[in-house]
């Protein structure tokens, strides 16, 4: 059975990010989820002795949600001035990204470059959250702390889910202005000066959960 595949060749002993091995080992370990691209295997006996993975082929129907922080923003995602999506798709990215982090925070993972600008999108509304370079391993801590470093990347979806807010006052959006009220809110607890505050991944899939009812 033929199938298409990408091919991910780390060139140095270093990358941006990180070490190569980290990032590989982690992005195997993630598993399978509906919102993450799959890792498929590594590749043995390189010709040129590099590390590489091989994974899912993304179809070329998906674009990036946003585009890197610029000067002025500093920290925050820019996106086109003419960016336009409906409701349905916002909020079922949202939904696959909230259940992405979800899931590689069972398994003890920081994903650390939580932006939109590492998501990926299409018609459908189908998303998928990518960049694994910056990820990180937090598995020998105490729940405690492991909650505390989930809340951390909470804030950043806070972040995200912000933009989206900000970025689709639209007459589109104008129909679910109770959807739209239980987002903000959502948006408020995530963001919390407070870090005990703030809710868990799992926590937000719930509430986002909630939402459909009430569009």
């Amino acid at each position: 059975h033929k199938r298409e595949v990408a091919i991910k060749e780390f060139k140095g002993e270093m990358t941006s990010d990180g070490l190569p091995k980290e990032e590989m080992d982690i992005n195997i370990a993630i598993g399978h989820h509906d919102n993450l691209i799959d890792v498929i295997g590594k590749v043995k006996n390189h010709p040129d002795n590099r590390d590489a993975l091989v994974l899912e082929l993304i179809p070329s129907s998906f674009y990036n949600l946003g585009k890197p922080p610029s000067f002025d923003t500093c920290t925050r995602d820019t996106y086109d001035d003419n960016y336009d999506e409906p409701f349905w798709k916002i909020l079922k990215m949202l939904k696959g990204i909230a259940s992405a982090g979800a899931h590689i925070h069972q398994r003890d993972i920081m994903h650390g470059d939580f932006y939109a600008h590492n998501i990926l999108l299409n018609q459908r509304g189908d998303s998928l959250l990518g960049d694994f370079g910056g990820a990180s391993y937090y598995g020998a801590q105490e729940s405690q702390i492991k909650r505390a470093l989930q809340k951390l990347e909470v804030r950043a979806f806070g972040c995200l889910l912000e933009e989206m807010l900000q970025i689709s006052k639209r007459d589109d959006f104008a129909a679910h202005e109770q959807s739209l009220k239980v987002l903000a809110r959502l948006k408020d607890a995530c963001m919390d000066k407070e870090l005990e505050n703030r809710p868990l991944f799992s926590d937000i899939c719930c509430t986002l959960q909630q939402i459909k009812s009430l569009t």
